[in-house]
């Protein structure tokens, strides 16, 4: 099985610059450093490891749709990739048995309405 991971870089105040993902992480980071100029901004790197290289490409999509990370602009630059990348992760959330971000989800939507109901009473 190939582990892979899905690391997050922040500033020196918390925001998020980039997500990415690696099977070799201190090979990648040592790659961003010597060609990225945003590097010298990062300040903390969280790290999150993944079974699969399938799971963590999923989840890092899926940050990048939801988090918007500063310096994946490639990632958002054209409206077809961005729904795609959307769409990505809204797969991944009902894969994963919970409710997607996605405002048109109406399945979604209903488990939502569902479970208030059931709160309510």
């Amino acid at each position: 099985m190939n582990s892979a991971c899905v690391y997050r870089a922040y500033d020196e105040t918390g925001a998020l610059l980039y997500v990415g993902c690696s099977g070799r992480l201190l090979a990648r980071l040592d790659q961003h450093r010597g060609n990225k100029p945003w590097w010298s901004e990062v300040r903390h790197i969280d790290v999150q490891q993944f079974d699969s290289r399938d799971d963590a490409l999923e989840a890092e999509s899926a940050a990048i749709a939801s988090e918007s990370p500063r310096y994946n602009a490639d990632l958002h630059a054209s409206a077809e990739r961005a729904w795609k990348t959307r769409r990505l992760a809204q797969e991944v959330a009902h894969k994963r048995g919970v409710f997607c971000n996605v405002a048109s989800c109406s399945r979604c939507a209903r488990g939502r309405a569902y479970e208030a109901s059931r709160a309510a009473s």
